[in-house]
Parts: C-alpha cells; structure tokens; sequence
C-alpha cells in the first residue's frame, strides 16, 4: 500500500454470507488522513444458496455538526447538480439549503434513470455544514444508485442505497458500489464554496484519475470526422492540417466506420453497431483504417482515436449471430443486446476483439459511447428471483475489462462518453476522462451556444 493511503477492513459471516467493509484512509504529504472510500463485499462462504439480500445501504453515516456551529444560527446547505439529458440545463448546479427547522424539505433524495449513473442528477453532492466546513460526497457506481439525506439532533444522515434483493450461490461473491467522502475547510467563508469545489478536483485529479508514466491523464486535442466518409474526405482534411499548421493530440473517426450487418436497407450508426472491424466498402482490405491512422499521424497528428460502442450489438450483427449466449437480450428489443460482461468468456471475446483494432490503428484513444438504458435487459436475464445481481456483476466485469486494456496498453486514454454525460461518476474516471463530448446537447438542432459553453 503507498505511503499515502491506509486500508483497513473488517469482516462478520451471518448464516454463511461473509460481509466485508473496506475503508481506504487518502493521505497528504504531511500524513493528515484526506479523504475516506468505502468499499463492501459479499461471499457465500456456506454450501447452499445464501438468504436474500436486500436493502443494500452502500454508505450510512451520520456527518456531525461542526464544532464550531455549537449555539450558532446554523444555515447549511447540500450542494449538487442536474446530470446529462441533452438539454440546456444538463450539469446545473442546484443548491437545497435549509435551516435546523426546516424538517418539511426532508427527506431529500436524489436517484437515477436509465440505469446510468449520471443521467439525471450528478452522484456528487457537497454538504457544507458551517460556513467554512462541509463533506463532498461522491457515489462510485456507473448504474443506479440513490441517496437520501436527512437531519438529525447530531448532524446530517446520509445514505447512499442501491436497490436490489438476491442470493448468491455457493461460493459466489460479488462487489458493492462505494462510496468516497472528502470533508473540506477554508479560511474564510468567502472563498469556502468554489474553493471547496477545486479541492475535490485537485484531489480526482491526483487520486482518482488514471496515470500515464507516472502523471495523471490529461485532455486531449481531438480533430474528429465522421466514420463513413470517404478516403478522399479524409485527405482533403489531412490537407487542410497541412496547410494551416493545425496540430492535435489525436486525429480520429466518429461512428459509422464499420460494416452494416446483412438486410440492413439504411445502414446508419445507431442500427449498425456490434462487429468492430472497417467497412470494406469505405476502408481497402489491402490497407484498412489502419492507413486513416497513419495518413492522420503524417499529417500531424500525434495520436488517432476510434469510436466505439462495443457494450452493444444489433441482432443481425455478425457478433450477436455467431455468439447469442454472450449477449443479454429482449427478445422485443432488436438493437439493444448487451455483450454480458458479468460472464468471463463474453468479456474476453470482446476484449480480443478491440485489441485487434488497437494493435491495427495503434490506438492512442480509445472513445467509448454507451445509448440505451440497460435496466429492462437486466430485469429480463436475472436467474428468477433475484433482482440487481446482474446489474453488480455486469459493472464489476465493465471495471476489470478497463483494467485488463489499461493494464496491456499503458498508454492508452479512454475518453468516456454516454449519449453525451450520462456516465460521469468516480469510477468510471478511475479509467477514463471525458474528452469530446459532456452532453448531447450539442448534437440537439438549433442548440444554443451559451448553453453548451456554460455545460463545458
């Protein structure tokens, strides 16, 4: 464990389930504990199916009032934001403050929709007990959570909840959500809000996000096309690049590059995707989409970035139709079939799959785009009787496979996008960052300009 992190846990077996809680203490230079994380595990350490689990309260503390707000007229506040709907609104800071009386605004809860954890409200949330004190809370979780938060005589009750009821098998084990809290203090209560903001930056930033050499990953300067222009298309911009000097950290394709499966009368991005090699209509066999990557580095780029959305396939896919058992599906759902992350074969398959592109592109950024609400495919692919394992099993293999790629391509970035922002939570940025798009707002007609420079 470094230096500046200490772990400790502990575990209790009730009827053959082992319960683990794992807290990771972050530390500053000078040894000052900075930050909690909170992590729970599940084992059926028994020889039959353990007693169902429900209720599953990830995170629930008390954050106690401030000592220094002891006989005070106590006004506090729990900052939070709207998450990502393509709308102009998408990332609006909202604030509920409230005074020791106003019991009538509580509870007060946030939650999700689409099973995506940033799709309606934002899982970070600042509580500023005093004037210049107050918790960041953040939820590491990239399906759906809930939070609900409530006054009590000692402070604020805060629970973050993840809903489900299930049994595990002999043997089985699985991960929880966590959850991540950060208590702040400034100098003075003029500069306490926005600096408490940049503190938990600071922190993602050195903590959370993941490292190239040593260094935290950082934005990059991407020139994007679409995927289904022609090579002539791409050299009249490798042209322009030339002419006016226009350097980038990466030069890359959007959707659309790949095949339209069999029957397909109108192929387009959305009602095409699950086989992840070139379209030989537009790519040459003899030189593919690795020549693109190579004509994008000659004409200055230093890097290439391919889309992909490779959580998902059509039914007329030749992945679905070579491998259906890897995929949870509907059987009303055609383009919506989820590759089952939470099976080990599945998620190799696809892991060589995209391995395959990233050795042909020399991929530096790998853009990943996530459109469809996953939570009716779960719901249909449960073993019966239990509901919200395989939505835990699903996330913690999405985590290893990140992991696994990261791990084989130390150099590679993944630039997280989710019909725009619709999966911005810890840990996803524990692998990737956001570089091209934080809201679809910008693909709305007509979009306003103020309001994507105010969601940017």
């Amino acid at each position: 464990v470094p230096e500046h992190e200490t772990i400790f846990s502990r575990s209790a077996v009730l009827q053959g389930l082992e319960i683990t809680v794992r807290c990771r203490v972050f530390r500053d230079s000078a040894g000052k504990g900075e930050a909690l994380e909170v992590s729970s595990f599940l084992k059926n350490t028994a020889c039959r199916p353990s007693a169902a689990v429900s209720d599953i309260q990830f995170l629930h503390t008390v954050i106690p009032d401030s000592p220094n707000a002891v006989g005070a007229f106590r006004k506090r506040s729990i900052m939070y934001a709207k998450g990502s709907h393509a709308d102009i609104e998408d990332f609006r800071p909202c604030i509920c403050e409230y005074l020791d009386h106003d019991k009538d605004k509580f509870p007060f809860r946030l939650d999700t929709e689409e099973d995506r954890s940033s799709s309606k409200w934002m899982p970070y949330m600042n509580y500023r007990q005093y004037e210049t004190e107050g918790v960041f809370l953040a939820v590491g979780w990239s399906g759906k959570w809930d939070a609900t938060f409530y006054p009590v005589d000692s402070g604020l009750d805060v629970t973050f909840h993840y809903d489900a009821e299930f049994s595990l098998l002999p043997g089985e084990e699985i991960a929880l959500p966590t959850a991540l809290l950060l208590p702040w203090s400034t100098e003075t209560s003029d500069e306490n809000v926005a600096e408490s903001f940049n503190l938990f930056r600071r922190f993602v930033k050195r903590r959370i996000l993941p490292r190239i050499d040593g260094k935290p990953v950082e934005g990059q300067v991407c020139l994007r096309a679409w995927g289904r222009l022609s090579p002539e298309e791409h050299r009249i911009r490798w042209e322009n690049m030339k002419k006016y000097r226009l350097r980038c950290d990466a030069y890359g394709v959007d959707a659309g590059w790949y095949p339209a499966p069999d029957g397909v009368q109108e192929p387009g991005w959305y009602n095409t995707v699950g086989d992840w090699v070139e379209d030989p209509k537009i790519y040459p066999e003899e030189t593919g989409i690795g020549a693109l990557a190579d004509g994008g580095r000659e004409a200055g780029a230093a890097g290439f970035w391919l889309w992909f959305e490779f959580e998902r396939a059509v039914k007329k896919s030749r992945s679905y139709q070579e491998h259906p058992e890897f995929y949870l599906s509907d059987p009303e759902l055609e383009t919506d079939n989820l590759i089952n992350l939470a099976d080990p074969a599945a998620k190799a398959y696809i892991r060589e799959k995209l391995r395959g592109m990233f050795e042909k592109t020399k991929l530096t950024v790998f853009r990943i785009d996530f459109n469809f609400d996953t939570g009716r495919l779960f719901a249909a692919n449960e073993r019966p009787g239990n509901r919200g394992l395989l939505e835990l099993q699903y996330y913690n293999g999405l985590y290893q496979l990140f992991a696994e790629l990261l791990d084989e391509f130390p150099h590679l970035i993944i630039d997280n996008c989710a019909s725009g922002g619709r999966r911005q939570d810890y840990r996803m940025q524990q692998y990737s960052i956001p570089i091209m798009c934080r809201s679809d707002y910008m693909c709305v007609p007509n979009f306003a300009p103020e309001g994507q420079q105010a969601q940017i």
